[in-house]
């Protein structure tokens, strides 16, 4: 900030465009881990330049570093394998959310049997705690998985109520086996909730009648009882 603020004064620029800079700068994308930052750009640079023709990329940064990036026959094979897998990650991934809001059980158990029954078999490690890397993993599944079934028409009721319980689950796991269990358990639990609680054929007041019966099944359930607490005839 403090090098943008400075070359706005030098060049008399408006205090808007300063902070304009300062917002697009935040806003890019930033690569945390070194062999995704090489397999991209060793990916650009075969492209622009061909295989053979560049050795090095150097990040214009505070420090003014030179990474080296081999060129060599296996280093670009490396590259793409990671590439290759991290889109792959991304194809799961998304093929899951898609199943989840449609309410596909039966897609769900294929893709479950499919990937061997533990989707996070292929995840990132971010941690040096391999607990607490399946635990991080399972917070971001567990917010995807609901944004997936809040798209399949779910109230946000039946979400929160189901993500919080995920939630004390997984930081109550206490191995990575039963990490393990829990994430095949969330996909399924999250679609199947998709199925039973779609309202999106439903009348705005069909979904509040169902959304005040499940709120307490031991209340009154009679009619008279459900149109008086909705006030309607």
């Amino acid at each position: 900030m403090s090098q943008i603020h400075a070359l706005c004064a030098a060049f008399s620029l408006p205090k808007q465009t300063a902070e304009d800079l300062v917002s697009y700068f935040d806003a890019l994308p930033i690569f945390g881990e070194d062999d995704v930052l090489e397999a991209v750009l060793a990916a650009v640079c075969d492209e622009l330049f061909g295989e053979a023709g560049w050795a090095s990329v150097t990040l214009d940064d505070s420090e003014r570093e030179t990474f080296p990036i081999s060129s060599s026959s296996y280093e670009r094979e490396v590259s793409r394998a990671l590439l290759a897998r991290i889109e792959k990650r991304y194809e799961e991934e998304n093929r899951m959310l898609a199943l989840v809001s449609s309410g596909d059980v039966e897609g769900i158990r294929t893709l479950l049997q499919e990937l061997g029954g533990d989707p996070a078999s292929a995840m990132e490690v971010r941690s040096a705690d391999s607990l607490r890397n399946r635990k991080n993993y399972l917070v971001i599944a567990n917010t995807l998985l609901r944004k997936a079934a809040e798209e399949g028409s779910v109230h946000p009721y039946y979400l929160d109520r189901l993500s919080s319980g995920f939630a004390r689950q997984i930081e109550g796991a206490r191995s990575a086996a039963a990490c393990e269990a829990l994430l095949p358990e969330m996909i399924r639990r999250y679609t199947q909730l998709v199925r039973q609680k779609r309202d999106a054929g439903h009348s705005p007041l069909v979904r509040r009648v169902l959304l005040e019966v499940d709120r307490d099944l031991s209340q009154d359930l009679s009619l008279k009882a459900l149109a008086g607490a909705l006030y309607v005839t």
